[in-house]
């Protein structure tokens, strides 16, 4: 069978028939200059007459022009409106698109787990570079809570005595005193803070600090000694640094010495200095210090062994504890790695009341990092971490609510994920559940729980919830009606860029409702609305200038508002415009 081949001509007929297809085609056959001149303007007129039916291809082409400019003034938010109504009717280049300007903040504000989400949808589609942005992005995600897992144990082995977390804690303040400019500089190059890192180079200017009688310094060289860091692994001079330290006061090297004499290692039981010195850290978190000596000895081989060998039934452990173990069997400090004793003690330190371990659970669900992805567990272990008082948990749970990341599709109860989270002050979780009372969605329609929960989203600063307050105080859903209300909630979600807000601004002042008429004001907060895309303050724009009411009349500012109107498929405004153009040829013909 013989291909058909349709000629320009032929295309166009079809297209003046209302055909989407034909409109479209003939659309890109101009914008590309296939077998015409190249003409953008007649390009856009057939994309606009074929979107205007909602086609989802001519929508995309649109937008790829206002992105590049063709024939147009480039205009990202213009192109992100007509990707993102493309990208809604399951257009995969369009999905695409709308996910990198999401990931790129172009004509929208940057949004990650926006674009993630529209990056999945084009994917799903075997778009293949939308699943190498979505790879790239989930890589990301999962690199950045590694990295604060990395910092979380950093953290953790500087409030132990190490050496690393000596430093890190000293780096940002230079000691004084006798041997502190050698000790600072032993920091120096065991961090390897502006110089390659080199543990000899440390081992050296250690020693000249201890020498000098710097306790910190003799303690870092005991443990050089100790680990063989830098310096032949020693025992003995381990313990005689250790014990240089702790005799001007050292309460880390007291600790160690201790738990050597304990064990029996190097320090003979019968030390008679050791009783001393286990009587002055015995009150200094002696249970720590057994910790501590574990992971320096490398005892903790078989974490069942070491933990009945160095923890005793009467000394629990404690919530810090608990989250600085999980931290070392993540990484293998000291002890195995065991992502699951890891998991079982970040546990342990949620449930002692520990802020910062159900934040970290949370990510490593969200991320599935060592643990299955799982949305839900993120959202309650967040949850617990914004029950005391963790800030940036509340953030994350605010961007998973508003996304719906985590709220099972199938819950027979879709409520009670957003009632706990509204409880807990999640802005977006409020807006949601006064979304679900306001439409009877999940649970018994009640406008005033609706009106209870738009109002503390709203107090919050959620521009919707703020919007949908002031349409109920203005139509007295839920609430006694109160246009003043209603005015004061429109104004707050419109200084934040909400054009239905902007519009209904408008309609108060226009009409002096909960306030005193003023019309300047109304076609201002109009015009601002229009500019953002709302089709409706374009059509009352075109109207007012057409009609000129309170303003003079003018055609073409009349004719530029419909105009944008009817590109949203106002058919009002195409009526208005149809009528415009028959009284002129009237006044031609006269």
């Amino acid at each position: 069978m013989k291909n058909i081949i349709l000629s320009v001509a032929d295309i166009r007929v079809v297209a003046e028939q209302g055909d989407v297809d034909a409109q479209n085609k003939l659309g890109l056959i101009y914008l590309r200059g296939e077998g015409v001149e190249q003409d953008y303007s007649e390009a856009m007129i057939w994309f606009l007459k074929a979107s205007s039916k909602g086609d989802a291809n001519a929508l995309f082409n649109l937008g790829s022009m206002y992105q590049k400019g063709e024939g147009v003034e480039q205009d990202d938010a213009k192109a992100f409106k007509r990707y993102r109504n493309a990208a809604e009717q399951g257009h995969a280049e369009a999905q695409y698109h709308l996910g990198l300007m999401y990931q790129k903040g172009e004509g929208v504000e940057q949004d990650s787990a926006q674009a993630v989400q529209w990056y999945r949808k084009a994917a799903q589609q075997g778009h293949a570079d939308a699943r190498t942005m979505l790879d790239r992005m989930e890589k990301k995600g999962k690199e950045d809570i590694r990295t604060m897992l990395e910092r979380r144990h950093n953290e953790s082995r500087s409030v132990s005595p190490d050496p690393v977390k000596s430093a890190r804690k000293r780096s940002a303040v230079i000691e004084r005193g006798p041997g502190a400019a050698h000790y600072n500089m032993g920091l120096i190059y065991h961090n390897g803070e502006g110089v390659p890192q080199d543990d000899a180079e440390a081992a050296k200017w250690y020693l000249r600090a201890a020498e000098q009688g710097h306790a910190e310094a003799r303690y870092n060289l005991g443990l050089m000694y100790q680990k063989g860091e830098g310096v032949k692994q020693d025992d003995a001079q381990a313990v005689k640094w250790f014990r240089k330290a702790a005799d001007i006061g050292h309460i880390d090297a007291q600790k160690i010495l201790n738990m050597m004499a304990e064990e029996g290692a190097v320090v003979p039981q019968e030390d008679p200095e050791a009783e001393e010195r286990h009587r002055n850290g015995a009150d200094q978190e002696y249970a720590d210090a057994k910790m501590i000596y574990n992971k320096l000895k490398g005892i903790a081989r078989d974490n069942n062994e070491a933990l009945e060998r160095h923890h005793k039934p009467d000394e629990p452990l404690d919530a810090d504890a608990h989250y600085n173990l999980g931290l070392k069997y993540l990484f293998g400090d000291g002890v195995p790695q065991d992502f699951t004793e890891a998991i079982k003690c970040y546990r342990k330190a949620a449930q002692q009341g520990h802020a910062e371990a159900p934040f970290d659970l949370g990510g490593i669900y969200k991320e599935g990092i060592i643990v299955p992805q799982d949305n839900v567990e993120a959202i309650e272990w967040y949850l617990k971490a914004v029950e005391r008082g963790h800030k940036k948990a509340k953030t994350i749970l605010d961007t998973m609510y508003r996304e719906g990341n985590g709220i099972p599709q199938d819950d027979s109860d879709p409520a009670k994920w957003y009632r706990k989270a509204a409880e807990q002050g999640i802005a977006s979780a409020q807006y949601n559940l006064g979304v679900m009372y306001r439409n009877g969605e999940g649970v018994p329609q009640d406008d005033a729980e609706a009106a209870r929960w738009f109002l503390k989203s709203a107090e919050q600063g959620i521009a919707k919830a703020q919007l949908r307050l002031g349409l109920m105080f203005h139509n007295g859903e839920g609430v006694p009606q109160n246009d003043t209300e209603a005015v004061k909630w429109y104004h707050q979600a419109a200084q934040q860029g909400d054009s239905d807000a902007q519009y209904n601004l408008g309609l108060q002042y226009f009409f002096g409702d909960g306030v005193p008429q003023d019309f300047t004001e109304a076609i201002k907060w109009y015009r601002k609305a229009a500019q953002l895309g709302n089709v409706e303050a374009q059509f009352n724009l075109g109207g007012i200038y057409q009609e000129g009411v309170v303003v003079p009349q003018d055609s073409a500012e009349a004719t530029e508002w419909y105009l944008k109107a009817v590109d949203q498929g106002h058919e009002k405004a195409r009526y208005n415009l149809e009528v415009m153009s028959l009284n002129r040829d009237k006044m031609k013909n006269k």
